[in-house]
């Protein structure tokens, strides 16, 4: 059975749902890509979701979404950006190297709750090792990077 047949089984609560968690794994490909092409592309798809959304919103009496509820934006929004490390959806390999470019803005997770921003220098994917330069800091130190998150 094709993911389209799968799509046109779900109810409108349940797609509305999936809809709302792509948007975000759509804004935050447009964060870590960095060619127009490709940041266009996931303006357009989130574009597209929205409407999408907010027509599902209407047939369903107007329900609560993304874009007209703070609450319901920020539990979505969780479920998809992270807390620490990688972003909850499966990331391609081409994302999970956009995510952790060199030169971009960090937050380390140096103890349980201590977290410091600094700039990812450089990054072994082979040994998942990122080495970080924090504000404030001469050094640069290696980190395991499922301490290492980026910052969108």
């Amino acid at each position: 059975m094709s993911n389209r047949s799968k799509d046109r089984e779900l109810s409108k609560a349940d797609f509305l749902d999936i809809l709302q968690k792509e948007y975000f794994v759509n804004e935050i490909k447009y964060k870590i890509y960095n060619h127009k092409l490709d940041r266009n592309h996931y303006k357009k798809v989130m574009g597209y979701k929205q409407e999408k959304i907010e027509n599902i919103s209407k047939v369903l009496g107007g329900v609560s979404t993304i874009f007209n509820d703070d609450e319901t934006h920020e539990q979505y929004r969780s479920e998809v950006y992270p807390k620490m490390g990688l972003p909850n959806f499966d990331l391609s390999p081409l994302d999970y190297e956009k995510y952790y470019a060199e030169d971009t803005d960090v937050i380390v997770n140096i103890e349980d709750e201590k977290r410091k921003i600094g700039k990812l220098l450089s990054v072994n994917f082979d040994k998942n090792i990122g080495v970080v330069k924090l504000r404030g800091s001469a050094d640069e130190t290696p980190y395991s990077l499922k301490f290492i998150t980026r910052v969108l």
